[in-house]
């Protein structure tokens, strides 16, 4: 009886270990679908909102999409010349008029759903570990203007 309920509990724990990845790894690829549609909306010469309906519309499966400490977008551009980004709003000119490339960074906070019971094990797939319970994944996207 010992024995059963010894790898009866390993079972249960490995089990609900792979549940926990399947879902990291499906809310990593949201997230990095939610940067590339943002970028493909800036890179079109849309507005801000316009790209951030864009991203929370394909981030929508997400839980918490749109609370703002768990969802965050920056957009950024370079020009030809350039070897740095610099920060941009999606819809206004780039300040030196020239813009060659666009970049959606999209990061969203993911909250283990067993907590730190299986969250401390697991990895990140890519993203960094703020705390036991929770992990933080990036999704970038860079796309040649075209607006």
């Amino acid at each position: 009886m010992l024995e059963f309920v010894l790898v009866a509990a390993l079972c249960i724990f490995l089990l609900f270990g792979i549940i926990e990845m399947g879902f990291l790894f499906s809310n990593s690829i949201t997230v990095t679908s939610a940067a590339h549609q943002g970028a493909r909306a800036a890179a079109l010469g849309q507005s801000a909102s316009a790209v951030t309906s864009s991203i929370k519309t394909t981030a929508s499966t997400l839980r918490k999409y749109t609370d703002s400490t768990y969802l965050q977008v920056a957009t950024e551009y370079r020009g030809p010349d350039a070897t740095t980004w610099t920060a941009w709003t999606p819809g206004a000119p780039p300040p030196d008029g020239i813009q060659d490339q666009v970049r959606v960074t999209v990061t969203y906070r993911y909250d283990y759903i067993t907590g730190a019971l299986l969250g401390g094990l697991g990895g990140c797939l890519g993203g960094s570990r703020s705390n036991s319970s929770s992990c933080t994944l990036t999704g970038r996207a860079v796309m040649r203007y075209g607006g």
